[in-house]
């Protein structure tokens, strides 16, 4: 998504679009290059046995990479939920994910053998936390995540609390925190049953980016925020003990986001237009990039990869231009859904949706 604030409004009419940034576009676009880097030097490691790219893009990467990506998610729908009716708000955020996610996990799958398709599960195109799943794009977890956290705003605004998403949101950063203190034990990536997920330390970037309006609304220092930034990267690289990296990459994330909101970087031209066009092509980029890697690697174990991954990593990128025309082709269509005024069919269809997610999780975990 592309839309931000100039200036942050505490609770801004139904329907007012957000204003364009051209640097939080750029930051979706580097975001998901930096996870795209340390998948491709992982996979490199796994695959072909070469650990050399590891060191020059290790996990940190990765995991700034999806922490921006859910701190910028966490500040747009914290300005969303307040100008779009709550069955608009997550219908609007599921004809965005699903369409797209769908065309990527077709072309996945036309790329891998029998014996893969006949592994595949129905269930990791559902974005429903049902345990451990075979994911098709291995990156679906994220998606996960993001639906969950959807589907939350969407109940807190059809119940009445939207001006409590501060608040909550503070409650909800501090019980992340404290389970990074107190658990014994951290839920594997992609294996998460619905009551794991609340308090997935990842989701700390959803939490914190949910308080950026607010934020910067009391106290709007651009240089204090992206000191923290840098702090959270040092701890995160140096100090912190593993159970605690996630949840402060992504409160370092928002702060991140909070200090580029209405600064204005000049870049050189095609520079700034590269940016921008990674950031539309980001989503799609995000999905596809793992089914290129992989799919390199194993097609040409002969080439060099000294040679190999800088090939790899501009066809990701092709790849996702090629993908991203697509997706924002569908996004624009859709757009057309809310032109007029179907609140009424938004939320039965909003709420549809929420009671065949729930009942579908839940079976999953009692079952």
């Amino acid at each position: 998504m592309a839309l931000t604030l100039n200036k942050p409004i505490a609770a801004a009419p139904t329907n007012v679009l957000l204003t364009y940034s051209a640097n939080i576009q750029s930051l979706r676009g580097l975001a998901a290059l930096a996870v795209v880097l340390y998948h491709t030097a992982h996979y490199f490691n796994v695959v072909s046995g070469v650990d050399a790219y590891l060191r020059i893009f290790p996990e940190i990467y990765g995991l700034f990479g999806v922490a921006i990506f859910f701190a910028i998610s966490g500040y747009l729908m914290a300005e969303l939920i307040h100008r779009q009716p709550p069955g608009e708000f997550l219908i609007r955020r599921i004809v965005r994910i699903y369409p797209t996610l769908i065309v990527a996990t077709g072309i996945a799958l036309s790329f891998r053998s029998a014996a893969y398709l006949d592994t595949w599960q129905f269930q990791s195109v559902t974005m429903v936390p049902v345990g451990p799943t075979t994911y098709t794009l291995a990156v679906e977890w994220t998606l996960i995540s993001e639906v969950f956290f959807y589907g939350l705003l969407f109940i807190i605004a059809i119940g009445g609390l939207k001006r409590f998403i501060p608040t909550l949101a503070v409650m909800w950063t501090v019980l992340i925190i404290c389970n990074a203190l107190f658990a014994s034990s951290f839920i594997s990536i992609g294996k998460a049953y619905i009551a794991d997920v609340p308090l997935m330390l990842a989701n700390a970037g959803f939490s914190s980016g949910l308080l950026i309006p607010e934020i910067i609304r009391r106290y709007n220092n651009k240089t204090i925020y992206f000191c923290l930034f840098v702090g959270s990267v040092v701890a995160c690289l140096y100090i912190l003990p593993t159970n605690f990296i996630r949840v402060t990459a992504g409160m370092g994330s928002a702060c991140l986001v909070a200090a580029l909101l209405n600064l204005r970087i000049n870049l050189p031209r095609h520079l700034d237009d590269f940016l921008e066009n990674l950031g539309d092509w980001s989503y799609s980029l995000y999905l596809i990039h793992v089914t290129v890697v992989l799919g390199l690697l194993k097609s040409t174990p002969e080439i060099s990869h000294y040679i190999l991954f800088p090939i790899t990593v501009i066809a990701a990128v092709t790849a996702s231009a090629i993908l991203g025309q697509l997706d924002i082709y569908m996004h624009n269509k859709s757009k057309a859904l809310f032109r007029t005024d179907r609140s009424g069919l938004w939320i039965v269809t909003s709420c549809l949706f929420i009671v065949i997610y729930l009942s579908i999780a839940l079976l999953a975990y009692f079952w």
